[in-house]
């Protein structure tokens, strides 16, 4: 199954130079303002070049494509990190353009279901896209793997190598999209090269709930295509999922509510539909509509809606809010169990608490501002002393432990920072 291994950002808001190590379960921990809602954010705008309508999006997020750019990022010569994880994969710039504006991405990904770490099968994405000029398509992108393929736009052409069959590879690029040229072309104009549909599907198929909001999940659309943000067309969704995942659905929330009995669908009139809540109450069944089930009840209800997607990522914020401390074991329980890759922020040490230790050492990450302002990420445990803590105490007990604002201090006055840039 593909995994994102390794993400590399510059210049999207705080993201400056930024590298992140990713698990199938990533946990994100740090002090208010750090980046853990930026970073975030900045997946869900990767994912979103691949399925166009950028323009949409941004509206929709209430975005400028020329407010996301950092105001204090250098222009980037080249990608400066150094590769111990994966020796095999090219870190040089796609195309090394020293321009202030544009927004860069790279990512790493990893089939974790064959060979060991670090000699799986591994396939690359980099692009770029210019934040000043209000374009909307990515300038340059790059595409390479394991296996030695490649695929690159540059300076309005395409080329694949191998190239299709009956063609020599070069392609002017002879029409208008947004985002990255992979939302528009089709399977047959990629299709020698088996990994690019496969990153494209893992990108598009991404979810994010980052906005949910228990007000916003009560808000009454008539669309049942997707979750939104903020939990927005929950009911549309569920009504539209076949008859064995609503079953599903309906098993696993009752693991956190063991009164409820039933939960279904009522249209209104204008097309709307909204949630009726059936639970024990004494010797009765009574019916509650979505209106009066409190908010840690619909949070959930999205969370394990979006799990019954089975999305390819799945991207959540502050995922304790609302959820009784007795019942986080069974919401880690089923991220582990889940075949999404997670991501996810908190200031919780339950949360963390419940993690086993091998999943807490390589999948919680602390993020922090240098002294530029620029958000940095660090395993968590790969630091001495929360290190030298676990399995004495719990993940969760070595995060109250610890110091959070004197760490990020501390880190940003080390000397490996100044010497990073």
């Amino acid at each position: 199954m593909l995994r994102i291994r390794r993400l590399q950002i510059h210049n999207f808001k705080s993201l400056v130079h930024f590298d992140l190590p990713m698990e199938h379960l990533t946990g994100l921990i740090g002090l208010n303002g750090a980046g853990k809602s930026t970073l975030l954010q900045a997946l869900d705008f990767l994912c979103q070049l691949f399925r166009g309508d950028l323009e949409g999006y941004l509206s929709r997020r209430g975005w400028k494509l020329s407010d996301l750019r950092s105001r204090t990022a250098e222009p980037l010569p080249k990608w400066l990190y150094p590769n111990t994880d994966f020796p095999d994969f090219p870190m040089e710039g796609a195309f090394l353009r020293s321009r202030s504006g544009l927004i860069r991405f790279r990512v790493l990904f990893e089939d974790d279901e064959s060979g060991e770490i670090g000699r799986r099968p591994w396939m690359s994405w980099y692009g770029e896209i210019d934040a000043t000029k209000g374009g909307l398509s990515c300038l340059g992108e790059k595409y390479l793997d394991s296996e030695g393929m490649s695929f690159t736009v540059h300076e309005g052409r395409y080329y694949s190598d191998p190239p299709p069959e009956g063609y020599d590879g070069r392609s002017e690029i002879a029409f208008k999209y947004q985002g990255s040229i992979l939302s528009q072309l089709l399977e047959t104009q990629t299709r020698q090269i088996s990994g690019l549909e496969r990153l494209k599907r893992f990108l598009v198929e991404e979810r994010s709930l980052e906005l949910l909001a228990p007000n916003l999940i009560r808000k009454k659309e008539r669309k049942e295509d997707s979750i939104g943000l903020g939990g927005e067309r929950l009911a549309g969704f569920i009504h539209a999922l076949p008859e064995d995942r609503r079953g599903n659905l309906q098993e696993r929330i009752a693991r956190f509510a063991p009164a409820l009995r039933d939960i279904r669908i009522r249209k209104r009139p204008g097309g709307t539909k909204e949630l009726i809540f059936s639970e024990t109450q004494g010797q009765k069944i009574v019916d509650i509509n979505e209106r009066y089930v409190n908010d840690g009840t619909l949070r959930l209800l999205a969370i394990l809606g979006q799990l019954e997607e089975e999305p390819s990522l799945l991207l959540l914020d502050e995922i304790e809010n609302g959820i009784h401390p007795e019942r986080i074991r069974d919401l880690i329980d089923l991220l582990l169990e889940a075949p999404s890759q997670v991501l996810f922020t908190t200031h919780s040490p339950m949360i963390l608490n419940y993690l086993p230790d091998d999943v807490a050492r390589r999948g919680v990450v602390f993020l922090y501002r240098d002294r530029l302002g620029h958000t940095r990420a660090k395993r968590f445990f790969d630091l001495s002393d929360p290190s030298s803590k676990l399995g004495l105490l719990g993940p969760g007990e070595v995060f109250a432990d610890t110091p959070l604002e004197e760490l990020a201090k501390e880190l940003a006055d080390a000397p490996e920072e100044a010497g990073s840039r």
